[in-house]
């Protein structure tokens, strides 16, 4: 309906590489997706029902472009997502050609480029050993963690 009253009240709408109205089809599903804190923070389910990013479960959401996230379906009701199931892809030229519960191999991270989730899983669990180093670092610099001066001179007055 939205795309009719456009074209009756200001002509036809800007349109994107397949021809889909760019104010319905110009965001990522991903980006605004309840469940993108668990993306975020690695945290994926394993099985439905269960919190966390659906990624692993075959969710398209990170390359399917849709306003289904914001607009939602039947009114403002619900969508794929918020009712336990994962972004099937289905405004996507490709849909219905790759398997819709298996976790994509791929999984695009800007114009021309692309990343196994693997390579990020990989990438996120080293900067995180990075911080625990440099935390750790830090507060040894500090004298947070190890002797302390007053222990120090404790020793040296024996």
């Amino acid at each position: 309906v939205g795309t009719i009253a456009h074209v009756l009240l200001y002509g036809i709408p800007e349109l994107d590489t397949f021809g889909r109205p760019k104010m319905f089809f110009s965001n990522i599903i991903h980006d605004n997706c309840e469940r993108r804190q668990y993306f975020d923070n690695g945290i994926f389910a394993r099985t439905f029902g269960e919190p966390g990013c659906m990624l692993e479960l075959g969710c398209k959401g990170p390359i399917a472009h849709c306003d289904a996230s914001t607009r939602l379906f039947n009114g403002g009701v619900n969508w794929c997502v918020k009712s336990g199931g994962v972004c099937i892809g289905c405004t996507e030229p490709q849909f219905p050609g790759w398997p819709m519960y298996e976790r994509m191999a791929e999984m695009p991270t800007g114009p021309a480029t692309s990343v196994t989730v693997d390579q990020v899983g990989i990438v996120l669990g080293g900067l995180a050993v990075a911080g625990i180093g440099g935390h750790l670092v830090g507060n040894i610099a500090t004298g947070r963690i190890g002797p302390k001066k007053e222990d120090e001179e404790k020793e040296g007055d024996n």
